[in-house]
This record gives structure tokens, C-alpha cells and sequence, in this order.
């Protein structure tokens, strides 16, 4: 008996988790769809000249998003090139079962 109840409150507690979070999601998606658009991003700017930077951005918040990509980029690129280089292949080494038709766990690269 006892570990059926407990089995329902672990059920119920593990439910209500996703569901307040879904709540929440649906709510914000319902209240701020209408306010979703290119006046958020650009303000009153002409988009492709705000993109192409011919054109300040003020209202909007893409300078905030473009600055946001262009530190993703840096960092990717500042990360990748040293990561790629400063690999090394693994040496060969012996397998464990010396099987030569079938490849065991250890053997697979």
C-alpha cells in the first residue's frame, strides 16, 4: 500500500513539473504572438538596410541579436582551431580477444 502511494506522488510530482512549464510556455506564446514581428527586431528601420548595416537600428533590439551571433561565431572559430589542432590519433594498440574475422567492443574505431 505504501509503495503505491508512493509510486502515485513520484507520478504526480514528475507530472506537475512539465505541465506548470508547459502552462507558462503557452501562456507567454498566447499573450506575446501579437507583439511578435519586424518592429521588435528593427524598430522603425528599413530591414534589409538594418541588416546590411546601411541603416542605425535604434527601436529594435538587432544590434543585440547581430552582436549575440557575431560573439557566437568568434568564439566558435576561437575554439574549433585549437580543438582541431591539438588532437593527436589514438596509437594502434592490441586487441584484447585477438579475433581477427569479428571486431569485439574494444576493437571498434
Amino acid at each position: 500500500m505504501r509503495s503505491r502511494a508512493l509510486l502515485i506522488l513520484s507520478w504526480g510530482a514528475a507530472l506537475i513539473v512539465p505541465a506548470a512549464v508547459g502552462a507558462m510556455l503557452w501562456h507567454l506564446c498566447a499573450e506575446g504572438a501579437p507583439e511578435l514581428g519586424l518592429e521588435l527586431f528593427f524598430g522603425d528601420a528599413p530591414p534589409l538596410k538594418a541588416i546590411l548595416g546601411q541603416f542605425p537600428v535604434w527601436d529594435g533590439i538587432w544590434p543585440a541579436a547581430a552582436g549575440t551571433l557575431s560573439l557566437l561565431a568568434l568564439t566558435m572559430a576561437l575554439a574549433l582551431l585549437p580543438g582541431g589542432g591539438c588532437s593527436r590519433p589514438r596509437p594502434p594498440r592490441a586487441c584484447c580477444c585477438r579475433r581477427s574475422v569479428w571486431r569485439c567492443w574494444c576493437c571498434r574505431r
